[in-house]
């Protein structure tokens, strides 16, 4: 037990035994044959009164008298406060780097990608399901025209092993991203991410948090 905790009630005790004694012996129900011990035991029982109140106004005033908070000048609580409760803030549209150096582009499902070539140029939208499958859609527009074209496709892997030597290839899958004219590589990354492979004469970009509508084909 709590040292403290024995302190306290070891003084319970003791009051309500001093209480108890001093009550029998004032009613005369039993009397103290030694009349100086009668006081003595009185006057202790006065002064742990005496100790008991004064802590418990002391306790009661430490209550009753907590500090306001602070409250800043230049702000009131209220201008601290968020506006709008149970909202998830959107990242404003941010462009990722892609490294020279690799071959192939990780896209997320909040990735738009923008393809751009001699013809024209395209975006394109990613929905990367489970088990290697993937939704997208995209847009298009050719250089000299103010008409633009869409669509829509399907992406899976579909892969085998290779006469049992542990090697494994596509069989039947669909593993071709078509955005109007232009043809990319792709393959599944993880439940939510994909890679793109590049292609000599086309530029890809990643727009991070873009909805393929938002995007101005210019």
């Amino acid at each position: 037990m709590n040292p403290l905790k024995v302190v306290i009630w070891t003084c319970v005790i003791v009051f309500v035994v001093t209480a108890l004694v001093t009550l029998l012996n004032t009613t005369g129900i039993w009397i103290i044959p030694n009349t100086e011990h009668a006081d003595s035991l009185f006057n202790a029982l006065q002064l742990e009164v005496a100790v008991i109140s004064v802590a418990a106004f002391g306790l009661y005033l430490k209550n009753e008298l907590k500090p306001l908070p602070k409250v800043s000048k230049d702000k009131t609580p209220s201008e601290k406060a968020p506006k709008t409760l149970n909202k998830v803030e959107i990242p404003s549209p941010v462009t990722r780097e892609i490294d020279s150096d690799i071959n192939a582009i990780n896209l997320k499902n909040t990735d738009l990608l923008a393809i751009k070539g001699e013809s024209g140029i395209a975006v394109v939208k990613i929905e990367n399901l489970p088990k290697g499958k993937a939704n997208y859609n995209w847009r298009y527009k050719e250089s000299d025209l103010s008409k633009e074209s869409t669509g829509s496709g399907e992406l899976y892997e579909q892969y085998g092993k290779v006469n049992n030597n542990g090697f494994v290839e596509d069989v039947g899958g669909q593993l071709q991203l078509k955005v109007g004219p232009y043809k990319l590589e792709w393959s599944c990354s993880s439940g939510d991410c994909c890679w793109v492979y590049k292609q000599d004469g086309i530029s890809l970009s990643i727009f991070e948090f873009t909805e393929l509508d938002s995007f101005r084909l210019s």
